[in-house]
This record gives C-alpha cells, sequence and structure tokens, in this order.
C-alpha cells in the first residue's frame, strides 16, 4: 500500500514539473504555423485609390452677387478712345451669356460698357474657340498712361470679377487684338478674396511597392474639405522639378489638402499634410 501511494505521488509530482516546464515564465505559446492556403499579409496598404475615370476637379465659381447698377458712359465727355478686346478665362468662358457686362474703369470712372461676347477660334478650328468682350474705352489726351480696371459680372455665376491691371489707357491705340489679352479675372472673383501661390518639389516615394512614374496629364488639385479650390495639369517628369498651383479661399487661415491623379496608374492619393490660407505665396515638398 506504501508502495503503490509513494509511486502514485511520484507521478503526479513528474507531471506538474513537465507542465511547468512548457509554460515556464511569461512567455506565451509561441503562434501556430500559419495556414499556407491563407498567408498573413504584412504589405502596408497603398496610398493610391483606384478609380473608374479622370477625375473632373473644377472650381465652383458660382456666387451671389448683385447685379451692377452700370451705364454707359456719355461719349460727348471725351476726346479720344481705346480698343480693349478681353478674352474670358477658359474656366468661366462657359457661362457667358448676352446679359453679362464687361467694363474698363479709370480712375474708377467707367469708361467702357458691353454686353456682347464674340466666339472667335484661333486656327478655324471649332474645338479651339475662345470668348471675347470688345470694349470701346473713352477717355482724353490728359488720361494717356493712366492704369485702366476691368470689371466683369457673369449673369449667370451671379459674380463679379474685378481686377486691376498693369495696363495704360492709349489714345487711338488698341490691347488684345494682335495677340491674345487673358486679364486675369479669376484673381478678382469675389467669392474668393484670398489668392495663395503654392510651389511644389516633387520627390519620388521610394517606399512605394509599385513603380510610379509621373505622366503629362497628370492633375493636381487643392482643396478645403471637399471643395476643390484649385487644379493644375501637368505636364512633363516630375522628377526633381516643381509645379505651381493657385488656390482660391474664401478667407485666411482656411485647411488646404492636396490630390493628386495620376494617368498611369488611373488612381487618386490624397495627402494629409495640410496648409492654411494667406495671400502671397508658399513653398512646400511633396512625396509622390
Amino acid at each position: 500500500m506504501k508502495k503503490h501511494l509513494f509511486l502514485t505521488a511520484m507521478m503526479v509530482a513528474a507531471l506538474f514539473f513537465l507542465g511547468g516546464c512548457h509554460h515556464s515564465g511569461n512567455h506565451p505559446d509561441p503562434d501556430p504555423d500559419p495556414d499556407p492556403d491563407n498567408p498573413v499579409n504584412n504589405t502596408p496598404p497603398s496610398p493610391w485609390l483606384s478609380v473608374n475615370d479622370i477625375p473632373d476637379w473644377e472650381i465652383d465659381w458660382n456666387a451671389n452677387d448683385p447685379r451692377p447698377d452700370w451705364k454707359a458712359p456719355d461719349v460727348s465727355n471725351y476726346e479720344s478712345w481705346m480698343i480693349i478686346m478681353v478674352k474670358v478665362p477658359d474656366p468661366i468662358a462657359p457661362f457667358v451669356s448676352s446679359d453679362d457686362m464687361m467694363a474698363v474703369f479709370i480712375n474708377d470712372e467707367l469708361r467702357g460698357l458691353t454686353s456682347v461676347a464674340s466666339v472667335i477660334s484661333s486656327d478655324g478650328e471649332a474645338t479651339d474657340q475662345h470668348t471675347y468682350f470688345i470694349v470701346k474705352t473713352f477717355g482724353n489726351v490728359t488720361n494717356k498712361g493712366e492704369i485702366f480696371s476691368i470689371r466683369y459680372y457673369s449673369s449667370q455665376l451671379h459674380q463679379l470679377f474685378a481686377v486691376s491691371t498693369e495696363e495704360k489707357f492709349v489714345p487711338e491705340g488698341d490691347l488684345g487684338v494682335s495677340g491674345d489679352y487673358v486679364a486675369p479675372l479669376l484673381l478678382g472673383a469675389s467669392k474668393y478674396p484670398v489668392i495663395m501661390y503654392w510651389l511644389l518639389g516633387f520627390t519620388i516615394d521610394e517606399k512605394q511597392e509599385e513603380p510610379f512614374e509621373p505622366t503629362p496629364g497628370d492633375l493636381l488639385a487643392a482643396f478645403v474639405g471637399d471643395e476643390c479650390r484649385g487644379v493644375s495639369v501637368l505636364g512633363g517628369s516630375l522628377f526633381n522639378a516643381r509645379a505651381s498651383i493657385t488656390v482660391y479661399s474664401k478667407q485666411e487661415g482656411e485647411q488646404v489638402t492636396l490630390r493628386y491623379f495620376s494617368v498611369q496608374k488611373n488612381a487618386i492619393r490624397i495627402y494629409d499634410n495640410v496648409t492654411t490660407t494667406k495671400p502671397g505665396t508658399k513653398m512646400s515638398q511633396v512625396s509622390i
């Protein structure tokens, strides 16, 4: 009996010892062998989001400006005139209508006004048509050399665009007739009074698993939330290159992010880095 009890005690002790060895210390059990049919993927997620079509990023130029009460000048008060042919910037050209008004001011006095727009093809092709306003601007000899400003009201967009220029009044002269004169109207949009020029240096992200090369036609866009505030179409190789984009802001301090569309990847990358808007030029480095 004693011998039986002794053998039982020895067996229990041995089992306890073996169990303690297997779980010694605070280390967990080693991971089981991975399932060869379901391997673990440790590859970080791609920063690119595949899309089906080229994104239609564009700025919303609609506003709520009242129609100005502009009156044509009394030509009897002036002894001279100048022909100014203003080309409408392409982003707002599709909204031109017969209810629009293009005006020229000298010393804050209206000197020329028209609502008649002309669609002209520069090379005879219907695909290369542009919209112009021809404004006969009146003045006197004493106005020679004075800088004029341009104001444009779009009736469809309900927005007033007003810009100062560096152009001067030339009696019996012309501007934009022999060569296009594109007034920087978008820089004077009432909806976006804060303009920032963002200069970007591009570097290639060496951590990317997939090869990538910038391609002519790639798009770069600036966003405030989900609202597009600037678009730039890129061309040529961007290796160690710079690109620029004009950011249109409603006020200083808005938070802006970048989105990049790759023609090669047919995908969009959204950048987490944020900048805040303020007038002037900002420089930044972007990894693509």
